[in-house]
């Protein structure tokens, strides 16, 4: 580990594991969450109704909207804490600013229905989620070939 800052990282002592663990755990999440979103997505208003009765129905269809995003979350957010242990604080926080900024901008706009709205702010977060995927993606293979290089 010699030249790398990140001494105390866990992975430092098991260089070569990263990127194996990384997309089995994205495999492994990927799978839950779909089973997830089949449920909610598929039959959302329908148990809504079923648990909770009539009045929940709308709920359900909130939820079916809002699955994607709670599912994009669950994945990616579960996998973040391996930019902090590349200590990737910079790449994290430009990250979790632009998303509370793209949120934050999605309140200046006016919406024709409430379904509208939740529909917009989960395609917003959906693609930032997976913009940030895709940025802890490229950090791991960088840190693979860096590791492989020395």
């Amino acid at each position: 580990c010699g030249k790398w800052k990140y001494k105390k990282s866990k992975w430092c002592r098991y260089l070569k594991k990263l990127k194996k663990d990384f997309l089995y755990s994205s495999l492994f999440l990927g799978i839950i969450g779909a089973i997830y979103f089949a449920l909610i997505f598929f039959l959302g208003p329908w148990l809504f109704k079923l648990v909770f009765g009539l009045k929940w129905e709308k709920s359900g269809i909130y939820a079916k909207y809002l699955i994607g995003y709670i599912i994009s979350t669950f994945i990616v957010s579960s996998l973040s804490a391996i930019l902090l242990s590349l200590e990737k604080i910079k790449e994290n926080s430009i990250w979790q600013i632009t998303k509370t900024s793209t949120i934050l901008i999605l309140c200046f706009f006016s919406y024709s229905s409430v379904e509208n709205f939740i529909k917009i702010y989960t395609i917003c977060n959906i693609t930032l989620y997976i913009i940030y995927f895709i940025l802890i993606l490229c950090k791991v293979f960088k840190y693979e070939r860096e590791i492989s290089e020395n």
